[in-house]
């Protein structure tokens, strides 16, 4: 059967041979099962699949039309019977409606009905919609009289009757309004070529506008470019007049001060002249006392009255006025009018559609309602011992201490929008993961720590669980495969790497044994070394060719090993790193997240210094490093939220984002083989995929 003719027969809801094909009010035609399944009991409707317009279907989906054309097409063109039970599957012709059930029922389907307790009460009507007439063909038939077919026409009603209902049937004022079905037959065929016209030129003419779409939309866009200039200009203009104002502002502070410096300088000068003078009178008066006669004092008596009373007017009008004397310095601008200005002309976006104005409201969160007033230095994370960026935890169960910044209090506003970068002039993306699983415990989707983990090149990926001494395997689908551990021997597994040539796992221990174990991607185990050379193993990875490349913290050295276990060499960095934490290698060039360097230091496999990635500002505390696909350098840090900041290899900042949601602290990261996705684990126990 030819393509064309399947999918005319096919119902485009359940992709099966029509049964029952009725029609909806937008033409579109659907078999009854998939029509009956969408009709809402709450409104009698019918919810198109296709086009989503309802139908009303006030008694009923069995009420509605039948696509007679396609049911004659399929009975007469195709020979397939069209008018089967929808309730079994015997493809027996339906010879009752049961309108509870939705379903056009054969006869013993109806019979079940009379004599299955559970349908009881059901309501059986006989089928008028259409049935088989005398002549052995498939016509409607009328609902009064169900086995009569229709024969005339009311063109006042706009109703099809049988020859029973014409008697019945009259209208006073039209007598002869009721005609032969073929009589009216030419005179509606007239009517439908005049629409089909009609339709035809106006399916030209939307055909016309349809061109126009993309031409729109181009100028659209075009505009909404424009316009997001003028945005970028408004707002670099209010930020230099922010600026002078600034500047115009901090200088009038300055002289501000100045000016009441001067006052006080003065009001210190006059009270130490007062104080010298009255310590001179306070001695001269009691070395007399002391050492002169009653001549001499009564000589002085005169000079000594005046010179008391003078200084104790001068302190009455210098001191004792002055006694509560207050400095202060205010700054009182009117957020309120400020953000009401700035509001106005940012939000001053409309668009027109045929010359009619229209507004746009922005979306709830993106403008703020007002600014606080009366903020602390504390609001703005400055001073004080309490600020969480100064506090460092412990990670996890290790006993090395690492400085993973904490979480802060966000404001919930800020939460709206990404987080505001000044060094870049830009915002972060927000994202959110698109997987996770995991919890605590040891089955195979819990961990007690899940430390460290790797892609594996088909996308596959392992994950340490540290305190449960193993790697748990999963393919790309996320599904588990199988444990790997070595009983008494795969000790706290904290770190893991893949060898892109072997693809075996090599894995890193924390203390006490910190060795380094190889395992085949079967689970089986390779070798171990590196025991006896590697303290403290924090980060590991392997280059193209193969080399093992750890780091390790509070020693700060880089230890290379090859894949059969040799000792390469060993550099320290104790000058350039404060704590390392990961490591990637690519093209010679060797990557390290150094935490509270707030960046990753770059070298060559001498350890030579070449350059750094990132600082504060974008990179705070860095968790992991590495290098996906594109040959771009990915670091993440969990400072406020969880970032991933991602860098071209010299250093150059492409994109950044930042998770909507808070996670709980982040242990490691790894970034897929061919996608831009990223694995994170956390202190919760928990695995979360991102894209970025």
């Amino acid at each position: 059967m030819p393509e064309s003719i399947v999918k005319q027969v096919t119902c485009d809801c359940c992709n099966k041979q029509k049964k029952w094909p009725h029609t909806l009010d937008c033409l579109h035609s659907f078999c009854f099962s998939c029509i009956a399944s969408r009709f809402n009991t709450a409104d009698k409707t019918i919810s198109c699949p296709k086009c989503t317009r309802k139908t009303i279907a006030k008694d009923g989906p069995c009420n509605i039309l039948l696509d007679y054309q396609g049911a004659r097409y399929m009975r007469e063109k195709l020979k397939i019977f069209p008018f089967s039970c929808t309730g079994c599957t015997r493809d027996q012709e339906a010879v009752t409606c049961c309108t509870t059930c939705m379903a056009f029922l054969c006869a013993e389907c109806k019979d079940g009905h009379k004599t299955i307790h559970h349908f009881q009460g059901h309501n059986l009507t006989p089928i008028t919609k259409i049935g088989k007439c005398i002549d052995g063909d498939y016509k409607p038939l009328c609902e009064k009289h169900a086995s009569e077919p229709l024969s005339k026409y009311c063109c006042t009603c706009e109703l099809m009757m049988c020859d029973k209902c014409v008697s019945d049937h009259h209208h006073p004022e039209s007598p002869k309004n009721s005609h032969d079905i073929h009589e009216i037959y030419y005179i509606v065929v007239e009517r439908l070529k005049t629409w089909n016209e009609d339709a035809s030129i106006k399916h030209k003419d939307v055909m016309e506008m349809t061109k126009k779409v993309p031409v729109l939309l181009q100028s659209m866009d075009n505009k909404r470019r424009g316009i997001r200039k003028q945005i970028e200009d408004y707002s670099d203009y209010c930020k230099t007049v922010v600026d002078q104002n600034r500047m115009a502002a901090l200088e009038m502070l300055d002289k501000t001060h100045a000016a009441m410096e001067g006052h006080v300088m003065l009001w210190s000068k006059l009270i130490t002249a007062i104080e010298q003078e009255l310590e001179a009178v306070s001695s001269f008066n009691t070395r007399t006392l002391e050492g002169g006669s009653i001549l001499d004092l009564l000589k002085l008596l005169p000079t000594m009255e005046n010179e008391y009373k003078r200084c104790v007017a001068g302190y009455a009008d210098t001191v004792k006025d002055n006694e509560g004397i207050k400095i202060d310095i205010k700054f009182d601008p009117n957020y309120k009018e400020s953000h009401t200005v700035l509001n106005q002309n940012f939000m001053s976006i409309s668009f027109s559609v045929n010359d009619v104005e229209q507004k746009v409201s922005p979306t709830p969160g993106t403008q703020r309602n007002e600014f606080n007033r009366g903020r602390t230095m504390s609001d703005y994370g400055v001073g004080g011992s309490d600020n969480p960026d100064c506090n460092y935890q412990r990670w996890s169960a290790a006993p090395d201490s690492m400085s993973i910044s904490t979480w802060n209090n966000v404001n919930e506003r800020d939460r709206k929008g990404g987080t505001f970068i000044p060094h870049l002039n830009r915002c972060r993306t927000k994202t959110s993961y698109i997987h996770m699983f995991g919890e605590y415990g040891r089955s195979e989707y819990a961990f007690t720590e899940p430390s460290g983990q790797a892609y594996l090149k088909d996308g596959s990926y392992v994950i340490c669980d540290t305190n449960n001494h193993r790697i748990v395997y999963y393919n790309n689908k996320h599904e588990f495969v199988r444990f790997t551990r070595q009983e008494g021997f795969l000790y706290f597994p904290n770190r893991v790497a893949i060898c892109p040539i072997t693809q075996n796992i090599i894995a890193t221990e924390r203390p006490p044994s910190h060795d380094i174990q190889i395992f085949t991607i079967e689970g089986e185990f390779v070798r171990c070394f590196g025991g006896n050379i590697l303290q403290h193993p924090r980060g590991v990875t392997v280059d193209e060719e193969g080399t093992i490349i750890v780091v390790e913290c509070k020693v700060m050295k880089l230890v290379m090993f090859g894949q059969d276990g040799n000792f390469i060499v060993s550099h320290s960095l104790t000058k350039d790193l404060e704590f390392p934490n990961d490591v990637a290698a690519k093209d010679g060039k060797i990557f390290i997240s150094d935490n509270r360097g707030h960046c990753v230091q770059v070298f060559n496999y001498d350890a030579d210094f070449l350059y750094k990635i990132g600082n504060e500002s974008i990179t705070y505390f860095p968790i992991g490093v590495s290098i996906n696909y594109l040959n771009q350098v990915v670091v993440t840090d969990n400072h406020n939220t969880f970032n991933i900041t991602v860098f071209d290899i010299s250093g150059q900042v492409l994109n950044i984002f930042e998770s909507v949601s808070k996670l709980a602290q982040c242990h490691n990261v790894a970034v897929h083989p061919s996608s831009l996705e990223l694995m994170l684990t956390t202190k919760d126990c928990s695995v979360y995929f991102f894209n970025y």
